[in-house]
């Protein structure tokens, strides 16, 4: 018995000894390396249809700062809806509107009122054809909201990044960007919007803001980042997309 005894023993702690060493293994495997973010909901190409390329129907995107978000416009994109989606602080709302009972694709809109379920309410104008869209958003709880927009196309696709700045200064730093464009709002912490613009090219991000505060940059995919600086001082910037 003494024997039996003892050998269930050693193969105890020889079972308890590997399983041990095993997970000592498995705790010692190199952690994978983290993916870069993806925005997973985004759009790969222009959702934007050909024949309202040069219209006032069709699909328009853009950057709320003050604090963040985004929204696209739907107009008649090869249906008759008409609506916006929202997106501010995370929470996202369906827009719709009664200002354009009448209008029809091609006519130009002025101060069409959108509004939803949330506390938020977006102003739209556009030319006939499309060109020179403007916004403005009111929420409520919320001072100096600014807004960025610019139309998309059939091929012109439109990626809308969320992010910040810091340095010198620091604040959101939210934008939109083509192949070959950027344009979008700078919100320090303490200070008013400061409305900027700039140039693609390939990966390289350039451009400058109202108040003359230059900034650079580079995309990798769906993740930006860069420089700035201005007369009183210098920092960094970076952005996720999420539209």
């Amino acid at each position: 018995m003494k024997i039996i005894a003892s050998k269930i023993m050693l193969l105890a702690v020889l079972f308890s000894t590997a399983l041990l060493v095993s997970c000592k293994k498995e705790k010692e495997k190199a952690p994978a390396p983290n993916e870069p973010y993806s925005c997973a909901t985004c759009a790969d190409s222009p959702e934007a249809l050909a024949s309202n390329d040069a219209s006032s129907a069709g699909i328009y995107k853009g950057v709320i700062t003050g604090s963040s978000g985004n929204f696209k416009i739907v107009l008649e994109n090869g249906s008759s809806n008409i609506f916006i989606v929202a997106t501010f602080q995370g929470v996202t709302d369906t827009l719709t509107t009664n200002s354009l009972s009448s209008w029809n694709p091609g006519d130009a809109i002025v101060s069409a009122v959108f509004t939803g379920d949330q506390e938020i309410s977006i102003t739209f104008s556009v030319n006939a054809d499309g060109s020179s869209p403007t916004a403005t958003a009111a929420i409520t709880g919320y001072s100096n909201v600014t807004v960025s927009i610019v139309k998309e196309t059939s091929t012109t696709l439109v990626q809308c990044f969320e992010g910040t700045f810091a340095g010198f200064s620091s604040g959101n730093f939210n934008f939109w960007l083509t192949s070959t464009s950027i344009g979008g709002v700078a919100k320090s912490t303490t200070g008013s919007p400061d409305i900027f613009t700039g140039n693609v090219t390939g990966t390289t991000i350039t451009g400058i803001t109202s108040n003359s505060t230059n900034f650079s940059g580079t995309l990798s995919g769906d993740n930006a980042s860069g420089n700035w600086n201005n007369s009183y001082g210098s920092g960094t910037w970076t952005g996720k997309r999420t539209l």
